[in-house]
């Protein structure tokens, strides 16, 4: 018989593993004491400018998810209760082993507000497609400006993933017979899950009569990436990095798509080798390269505070229970 997947806590322990490795050896590659040395003499200004721009990231993304909440389809909690379930979800996804744990705590907190799961579970994969075709778009567009040090091979992969990224989402929001398939697919499931999968399939179907919302939250999703990059840039300015603009439009969508990849904690390693390898292509110095993966990763925990203070001090304890899918 074929191995089975690996048991929650040996994938745990494997992705704790590889962050481990990975980051070890970048700054092993790099000396730690360099990378040591190029944090600690950031120039503070920037670094306030940056987190200026965390607040503003995290806003536009809270705004994107809740956009995407259709009040005609049932009673939605009161805005500041969506706000208190982004931000804590936030939060909680450090500590999570998986990318996708903060966005399975945002369902489920949802759910426990009376909404229906399928509904709670169908605006979160939404928020988190959209936001990734955005990232794709904008990195094949950065790529084009950064042609002169990226093989043109590797440009083909970034305009092609993002034409496949868009057809992708489009099919699964907008094709009837891509549902049709989907809900005969369903009912073949132990019967436990083909009401909930049937169901999900509905709801995400519901968004192909929300073309404004959709268009509009593309466009924050948009809004947010390009706030990334301008974060990048100026911890880039605060490091004293010379590396052109056209460098961080190109590298920082790609390396935010290598950061989602569920094989490590929170980013750790990839990030580090991400930066390393990018910025390592336009003369950035090995040691300032990680020392700005590491600023970044610092910006992502700050800006995930806010739901830990609210997660301390106001609990929020519901007696509701989840409804199900």
């Amino acid at each position: 018989m074929p191995p089975g997947p690996l048991p929650r806590h040996a994938a745990r322990t494997l992705k704790i593993v590889i962050a481990i490795g990975l980051t070890a050896y970048v700054l092993w590659k790099t000396d730690f004491s360099s990378v040591v040395a190029a944090a600690a003499g950031a120039d503070g200004r920037p670094l306030l400018v940056a987190l200026g721009l965390v607040i503003v990231d995290r806003i536009l993304m809270a705004w994107r998810w809740i956009a995407l909440l259709d009040r005609d389809a049932g009673p939605l909690p009161p805005s500041s209760r969506l706000m208190r379930i982004f931000f804590v979800s936030t939060f909680l996804s450090i500590f999570l082993p998986s990318g996708l744990g903060g966005d399975a705590v945002r369902a489920w907190s949802l759910s426990r507000e009376n909404v229906q799961g399928s509904r709670a579970l169908a605006s979160v994969v939404m928020d988190r497609l959209l936001g990734t075709i955005s990232l794709v778009l904008l990195a094949a567009v950065g790529l084009f400006t950064a042609v002169s040090v990226i093989p043109v091979g590797v440009l083909a992969v970034a305009v092609g993933a993002a034409a496949a990224a868009c057809g992708a989402a489009l099919a699964v929001v907008y094709s009837g017979g891509l549902e049709r398939l989907l809900q005969r697919a369903s009912m073949r499931l132990p019967v436990r899950l083909a009401t909930p999968a049937s169901r999900m399939v509905v709801a995400l179907r519901a968004y192909s009569r929300r073309h404004g919302a959709l268009f509009f939250v593309l466009l924050g999703s948009i809004a947010v990436n390009i706030v990334r990059v301008l974060q990048v840039y100026v911890l880039g300015v605060a490091l004293g990095i010379e590396a052109p603009f056209f460098a961080y439009a190109a590298f920082v969508p790609l390396i935010v798509l290598v950061m989602q990849l569920p094989i490590t904690i929170f980013g750790l390693g990839t990030t580090q080798l991400a930066f390393w390898w990018f910025f390592g292509q336009v003369g950035v110095a090995e040691a300032e390269a990680v020392a700005l993966s590491v600023l970044f990763l610092g910006l992502g925990l700050i800006g995930a505070l806010p739901g830990g203070v609210i997660y301390l001090f106001n609990p929020g304890r519901d007696s509701a229970g989840a409804r199900v899918l």
